[in-house]
Parts: structure tokens; C-alpha cells; sequence
């Protein structure tokens, strides 16, 4: 305020002084010399630019102490910082098998030869085609939050035309990462044998030898990255206990409410699933990934009213990726347990429902991938289920094996042409092998 009063104080003396020199300028003109009237012509010169000076730096002040201060900036919206980003693809299977399957868009295992015609099938479909989301959000004290969506068409529908597919929820996740710690909420694969074999089947090698599935569950995850090439990564989850078979395959409480329970559900609790994985130095400079994993959870089945039974499922599980070369990776799972028909295993056996027992089974898959180069890859490979045959009783699924060998050929960048053989064998206890020959062709537009 004081800088303010002297400032009007310094412009007032100076308004004065231009006026009085204005007016005595006349005067002295005609009394004083050349000399000195150029020297009262400097005078006023360096006077009015003083005058504009300071007429400015008086401007200033007002403008400042009359306009309010400016406004706080808002807080970002919700959107702020946010992004979407779409991806998927649009896949054509066509398919030729010379016996029946179940089912015939793909293959689970063979019916025995013996209770059904062998008659040749031709199938195409398009229901694998896939649309997904990746969702970004903005970091917040350092931590870089994400979230997914993904779909495809192979929905429950099992009476549904095949040109009325019905959509299925794949993934619905969101994931927070901060250093090494992840925290991930929502439906994804398993933590256990999180690898598939790169077949262009729908569910390559499922209860075939490749066990894991995508289930609800919460996640945390620690990855401490020793070098640039080694790690070990360590996660543990809390899993739904069922949602792909068998969720009221047995009587539960029949005789009380006529209705059946989820078997899962009825036990109280989760599944607990871990696994750790060891990266190192590969060859041709690419990594080496060895994981160990494993589950446990209960179902509780409810033979007749009051009979009550509790259930395990577990499993064992090793998974590895191992370059062999520039151009040549092998990879594959091993896994054992009893109970695992929610997870694929036991070719869809997991309770014996005359002995009551649980099913235990062994197996395994594994491949060969060749890249060519860019453009070409081909991938060889087999897997197998082996049930206890000791859990079985007569006409139960005895052995379940897949092999195959496919080539890839992406024709443009985002078109990719690819055709693959097939040879499954699905043994039965006490009854005839189930075989077929299968010939699959698909075209897939990705973006």
C-alpha cells in the first residue's frame, strides 16, 4: 500500500513539472539562446519518457490489487488420464474329422467306437472370434493401475444354432503395479499351469494333458527381477472352487429342496492356488522359465440327506519354456492331482460317483515351435490324461491322448492363414478306443 501511495505521489510531481514547463517553454524560447532551448528539449524528453514509465508501472499495480487472484485449478476428472485401447481378432475354424467328437467346433476326447457310429463330420465356425479391451489408467503414488475385458461366443448355450452364438465372458480383471508387487482382482487364467500348448484348436489339449482354466479370484504377485535376464517371480491366489464342470454333478440335498447346490460353494471356503517361476539366461540370448505350482481346495458333495462328504482337489505342477535356439523353443507342463475335472484334468473325472472316491491322473503336454521367420512358424507336439484306472469303473475314460503339428502363415500384418493336423485317442476301461483324424484350416484377422 505505502508503494502504491508513493507511486501516485511521484506521477503527481511529474504532471505538475511537464505542465509548468509547457507553459514557461513559450516564454523562454524567445529569451534564451539556440543553445539552451536544445538542452530544455532533452529535458522534456527524458521527463515525459519518465512519465510513461512509471504510468506503467502504476498500471501494473492496479490491475494486480483490483482483479481477484486466479482461480484454483480443478481436480482432474474421472476420465482424466484415462485409456482405451481394443484389440482381438475375427477367426474362421473349418474343420474335417472322419469320426465324431465331443464336441464337433473342437475336440475333448473321442466317444468309444463301440457304442457310436464312426461317421465322418465337417465343421466351420466362427464363434473363437475374440473382443477385448485394455484399459490405462493414470499412475497415483507410483503405482500403474490397468484393467481388461475380453469375450468370445463360445457361451453356455448348448441348444443354441450355430449362427446365434452366445457371448462368454473371458476376462474381467483390474491389476495394480508397484515395483515388483502386483495386486490383480477379477476372472483370468489360473496361477497354475498358466502355458497352453499353440494349437489352433479352441481348447488345445484340454483334459488331454493341459490343465489350468480362467476362474474369479484375487491375486498378489511379487517379481524380484535380480538382473536384467534373472528373476523369480512368486504368486499365490484365492480362486473360485468351481465353474467349468461339474458344479452340480451330484446329488446334493436332492431329497431336501429338489434343486442342486454348487459343490464348491457348498464347502465354505476357496482354493488356494501358488506358484514360483525361476527366469535365467537362455540360449541365443532369450530366457529360460521354470514354474512350480499347485492347488488345494474342497468340494462338498451331499450323497442323500444328511450325507455329507467332503472332497479335495489338489494338484502338482511344473511348467517350462526353454529356447533351444534362435529359432526353436520347447515348451510344455507336467502336472498330477485327483479331483480335477474343474481344472480340465482327470479327462473330466474328478468324482467317482459309484465308489465315491476321488479320481486321481497324471499327464502332460509338450511342443517344438519353429519361427521361420516373421511370416512362418511351425509347431509340433503331443500331450496325455491318465486317470488312475484303479478309480475307474467300467466305461469310464481310461486315457485320453492329443497330437498335432500346424503351420502359421501370416499373409499380411494383420492376416494370418494356418493349418493343422490332429490325431486323438480317447481309451475307455472295458470298452473299444475312441479315434479320430482331423484336418483344421482357419483364417484370423487380427487387430
Amino acid at each position: 500500500m505505502f508503494y502504491f501511495l508513493y507511486l501516485t505521489k511521484r506521477l503527481k510531481q511529474l504532471l505538475l513539472l511537464i505542465i509548468f514547463t509547457m507553459i514557461i517553454l513559450p516564454l523562454s524560447q524567445q529569451a534564451i539562446a539556440g543553445s539552451d532551448n536544445e538542452a530544455l528539449k532533452a529535458r522534456i524528453e527524458t521527463l515525459e519518457k519518465e512519465l510513461g514509465e512509471l504510468k506503467a508501472i502504476l498500471t501494473d499495480k492496479i490491475t494486480s490489487t483490483e482483479t481477484p487472484s486466479a482461480p484454483v485449478k480443478e481436480a482432474p476428472k474421472a476420465s482424466d488420464g484415462f485409456s482405451i485401447k481394443s484389440y482381438g481378432y475375427i477367426k474362421l475354424d473349418a474343420s474335417y474329422n472322419d469320426s465324431r467328437t465331443v464336441n464337433g467346433n473342437y475336440v475333448l476326447f473321442v466317444p468309444s467306437e463301440g457304442t457310436v457310429d464312426n461317421d465322418n463330420t465337417f465343421n466351420i465356425t466362427a464363434r473363437q472370434s475374440r473382443l477385448g479391451l485394455d484399459i490405462g489408467a493414470p499412475q497415483y503414488d507410483g503405482w500403474i493401475t490397468k484393467a481388461r475385458v475380453e469375450a468370445d461366443f463360445y457361451g453356455d448355450g448348448t441348444v443354441a444354432h450355430e449362427n446365434k452364438a452366445e457371448i462368454m465372458l473371458r476376462h474381467a480383471f483390474l491389476e495394480t503395479t508397484r515395483g515388483g508387487l502386483t495386486f490383480l482382482a477379477g476372472q483370468t487364467w489360473d496361477v497354475i499351469s498358466p502355458l497352453n500348448p499353440n494349437s489352433l484348436s479352441y481348447v488345445p489339449g484340454f483334459t488331454s494333458g493341459n490343465t489350468g482354466y480362467r476362474r474369479p479370484q484375487i491375486r498378489v504377485s511379487y517379481n524380484n527381477a535380480i538382473d536384467d535376464v534373472t528373476g523369480i517371480l512368486t504368486q499365490v491366489a484365492l480362486s473360485r472352487t468351481t465353474g467349468t464342470t461339474g458344479e452340480d454333478q451330484y446329488l446334493d440335498d436332492q431329497y431336501d429342496t429338489g434343486k442342486g447346490w454348487n459343490d464348491g460353494d457348498d464347502a465354505g471356503f476357496p482354493t488356494v492356488q501358488a506358484r514360483v517361476a525361476i527366469t535365467t539366461k537362455g540360449l541365443a540370448g532369450k530366457k529360460n522359465v521354470i514354474g512350480i505350482s499347485g492347488h488345494y481346495g474342497q468340494e462338498e458333495v451331499e450323497w442323500i440327506l444328511g450325507d455329507k462328504v467332503d472332497y479335495d482337489s489338489w494338484s502338482g505342477n511344473i511348467d517350462y519354456v526353454i529356447p533351444l535356439s534362435e529359432r526353436f523353443t520347447l515348451s510344455g507342463e507336467v502336472f498330477t492331482g485327483e479331483n480335477l475335472d474343474d481344472y480340465f484334468g482327470g479327462v473330466l473325472q474328478g468324482i467317482n460317483t459309484v465308489t465315491r472316491n476321488e479320481i486321481s491322473s497324471t499327464g502332460m503336454w509338450s511342443q517344438i515351435n519353429f519361427a521361420f521367420n516373421k511370416k512362418c512358424q511351425y509347431t509340433a507336439g503331443f500331450s496325455f490324461d491318465n486317470p488312475d484306472s484303479d478309480d475307474l469303473v467300467i466305461g469310464s475314460r481310461d486315457k485320453n491322448s492329443f497330437y498335432f503339428v500346424n503351420a502359421m502363415f501370416k499373409v499380411l500384418p494383420m492376416l494370418t492363414i494356418g493349418i493343422e493336423y490332429n490325431y486323438y485317442k480317447t481309451e475307455y476301461k472295458g470298452l473299444a478306443d475312441g479315434t479320430v483324424n482331423r484336418l483344421q484350416t482357419s483364417a484370423i484377422f487380427t487387430w
